[in-house]
């Protein structure tokens, strides 16, 4: 099923690279691009939309429980240096070596036995079982000189307990004897491992990876640090399960990796530092999801990612600190692999959750998606996020670069906030945006970005909200400022390109040609409703938007920084607006509810917020109230498209400030 993904992807690909900024790209081209992905998600995910990469599972079963097991007999084993006592063995348990701290048991006991570890010393301990058991950590500290640590070669599931008050201590070697046996962690083990308890473990990997199931591993209490792994921190072949207790790990390579199955986390805390390169937080075959509990990552090496999900990422609950540091990771002369706080190569669902993140390696990304992205639900609510991208691009800045699993197929790629090859949708939540770098846009979709709701600030040094296909608003809250480039910019290059149904859009773009809405002609704007201010260099006025409600063009006069406000005859105000920043030519484009069809309406730049403003949304946008100042200037609104000004967006315009 990936393949058909990548075909697909492959074909969304050519069609971009053969457009520049002006080219059409076809309603038709869009519509096969939809589809295709449309296809791709049903065919390779179940009813929930996760992809089968193996079964997701997002709770342990009764049996992983320890509340539901018995362990009626318990073997003692003590460490004291370079020897180890065993006590209380049970019929059918045995011991086959006992040498130089080097304990190992086999167990064909009929009952479930539990394994009591507590001492110091120099060795390890090995068990063959064939019934789950329990590994009860007493404050042991085991160092093993040859291997593992634990080295449990039962395929059944083992619980490793912790006892309250306590803090154990494992730790393998830095080289392993050559075996039959696979072997490749500070605590290995063939079966499931469900840690438990209340107690504290320290783990070092020396060798290769702390923590290795052939099967899953699943987080129920109990605090476990990684203090060290030369790879992986916990690394599965199957699924990562974390409910509760603390999990905080350094590591070069993942920190929790699941080879071939999802990872889920519930609760608890999750702390993961990683270094090497391409060494993310979070890696997973199949996909990511959380609903609650908090997850904190750092991940400093090229290409490295916090969160890094081959298959779909669904996030409804938790808080998370995620950030990259780490530059391009050169997969070769024409392919390169970018930091992101969040990589999916599925589709994206962050319907809840808090979120900080932080990317700031060359051509980082604070979110990339290869399929579809959708924030928060239908009822408005959703996550609230923080942003910041502050890397510089790689090599030839080009605002058509994109790729899979944050690769690009050439040799340059920008900064980003949010970045999906697919459909993005936002319906709800609140975003804080901020791009700092030539070339870094906040938000972008390769195809067609619609905004139903939520409250989106988005201060970018390239395009703040840009998007291949067609941009729609039907409500909601949007702050868009640019520093260099357009505040919202379509490149669908014909009728419908932007469309403002509802909601407020505040666009503020740089000096010319760059503009507060861009879809290459004002012809391919459409506006039914809502409230709408834009401010920049130029707003193309070859020819007249679509418009169902009243839309002003305010041609060429200066403007300063501080509140565009317009007021009726009665000196009400209409709304006010905050601009961040004076503007020696500026054109906008103004629209409300409030402004009717033959009436005349006052507006100017004021220093200061209407006094009793009726309602607001943060401090960009107020209506209601009244003004003390005059406001100098002035136009008479109709029933659709309306100018006031010069008409042309070269030169002259007004004289005077607003």
């Amino acid at each position: 099923m990936k393949a058909f993904r990548v075909v697909a992807s492959v074909m969304l690909m050519a069609i971009i690279v053969s457009c520049n900024k002006t080219d059409d790209i076809t309603e038709n081209k869009l519509r096969e691009i939809e589809e295709e992905q449309e296809t791709t998600s049903s065919s390779s995910s179940d009813s929930d939309g996760n992809k089968n990469v193996g079964e997701e599972v997002f709770a342990p079963s009764d049996g992983d429980n320890i509340a539901n097991q018995s362990f009626t007999k318990v073997v003692k084993i003590t460490w004291n240096g370079a020897s180890a006592v065993v006590e209380n063995l049970p019929d059918n348990v045995f011991v086959t070596d006992n040498t130089s701290g080097k304990v190992v048991l086999t167990s064909n006991a009929d009952s479930d036995v539990c394994y009591e570890l507590s001492g110091e010393g120099t060795g390890s301990f090995k068990l063959y079982s064939d019934k789950l058991y329990k590994v009860s950590l007493n404050g042991v500290k085991l160092t093993s000189s040859d291997g593992p640590a634990l080295n449990l070669q039962s395929h059944k599931r083992a619980f490793i307990y912790t006892e309250g008050g306590t803090t154990s201590t494992l730790s393998d070697a830095s080289t392993y004897a050559s075996s039959e046996e696979d072997q490749k962690s500070t605590i290995f083990a063939e079966g499931q491992l469900v840690f438990c308890g209340n107690g504290v473990l320290n783990v070092a990997g020396n060798y290769k990876h702390a923590i290795c199931s052939d099967d899953y591993v699943i987080g129920m209490g109990g605090t476990v640090n990684v203090t060290k792994a030369a790879s992986d921190a916990v690394h599965t072949n199957s699924y990562i399960i974390i409910t509760d207790g603390s999990w905080t790990t350094k590591s070069v390579g993942e920190g929790l990796q699941a080879e071939e199955g999802n990872v889920c986390i519930t609760g608890g805390k999750v702390d993961v530092s990683t270094t090497g390169d391409k060494g993310h937080g979070i890696s997973t075959a199949g996909n990511f999801r959380q609903t609650g509990g908090t997850l904190v990552a750092s991940a400093s090496g090229a290409g490295s990612k916090c969160i890094k999900s081959d298959g779909q990422v669904n996030i409804s609950g938790g808080t998370f600190m995620l950030t990259t540091s780490g530059g391009v990771y050169k997969e070769s002369s024409s392919e390169v692999s970018t930091a992101a706080c969040i990589n999916c190569d599925g589709n994206l669902n962050i319907s809840g959750g808090t979120f900080s993140m932080k990317s700031s390696g060359q051509a980082g990304k604070g979110i990339n998606v290869d399929g579809t992205s959708v924030y928060g639900t239908e009822d408005g609510s959703g996550p609230e996020m923080t942003i910041v991208t502050t890397g510089s691009a790689y090599g030839t800045s080009n605002s058509q670069q994109f790729g899979w699993g944050g690769n690009t197929s050439s040799s340059s790629s920008n900064s980003k906030a949010i970045k999906s090859d697919g459909l993005l949708t936002i319906n709800g939540g609140k975003f804080n945006i901020t791009t700092s770098s030539d070339g870094a846009e906040g938000i972008e979709s390769k195809t067609n970005l619609t905004i139903n709701g939520g409250e989106i600030y988005v201060q970018a040094y390239d395009d703040a909200i840009n998007a291949s296909g067609v941009i729609t608003m039907n409500g909601g809250y949007v702050y868009a400022y640019a520093t260099n480039n357009d505040a919202i910019d379509s490149n669908y290059g014909k009728s419908g390109a932007i469309v403002v149904n509802g909601g407020v859009m505040i666009a503020h773009g740089a000096s010319s040609p760059e503009e507060g809405l861009d879809a290459d002609s004002n012809s391919y704007l459409k506006f039914n409703g809502g409230a709408v201010f834009t401010s920049g260099g130029q707003q193309m006025n070859s020819s007249s938007p679509t418009c169902t409600v009243p839309v002003v063009y305010l041609a060429g006069s200066s403007m300063s920084k501080g509140y565009f406000t317009v007021t009726d005859a009665n000196g009400n105000v209409v709304m006010s607006v905050y601009v961040p920043r004076a503007m020696s030519q500026n054109y906008s484009l103004v629209s409300s509810s409030g402004i009717k069809s033959g009436s005349t309406y006052k507006y100017g730049i004021l220093s200061t917020v209407p006094s009793n403003y009726t309602s607001n949304w943060s401090t960009y946008y107020y209506e209601g109230g009244t003004v003390s100042s005059t406001l100098g200037s002035s136009f008479t609104a109709s029933s659709g498209y309306s100018t006031t000004g010069s008409t042309s967006s070269s030169s002259g315009g007004i004289p005077g400030r607003w």
